[in-house]
């Protein structure tokens, strides 16, 4: 077992949650997790499937596109109309969501 670590928030001296760098005053989930929540709704599956039609070829590499990418990720008030759609290829979209939780995870939130 591992010992338990001082929270890393400047100046803190609690320990932390197991698993985590702060203790639970100073702990704050990813935001961006919480943005999962919708994806099925009828208006995303709807504009999702329309995106798919329309954009046959990744925006960004030219591939076939296979799934549909939230160009304001929910997670930071992007909504599933449309126009917030883009379709990519699934490495594309992969590589863009590693990218995102990178920079939550740089931004202290994890």
């Amino acid at each position: 077992m591992r010992p338990q670590q001082v929270c890393a928030y400047p100046g803190c001296p609690e320990f932390a949650i197991p698993g985590k760098s702060r203790c639970p005053q100073h702990y704050e989930p990813w935001a961006g997790r919480r943005g999962f929540d919708g994806y099925d709704s009828p208006e995303y599956r709807r504009n999702a499937a329309r995106t798919l039609r329309e954009e046959p070829a990744c925006r960004m590499c030219g591939r076939p596109s296979r799934s549909v990418d939230h160009i304001i990720p929910k997670s930071q008030g992007g909504s599933d109309d449309r126009s917030n759609l883009r379709a990519l290829c699934r490495a594309c979209h992969k590589r863009r969501s590693q990218d995102q939780a990178r920079a939550g995870r740089d931004c202290g939130f994890a």
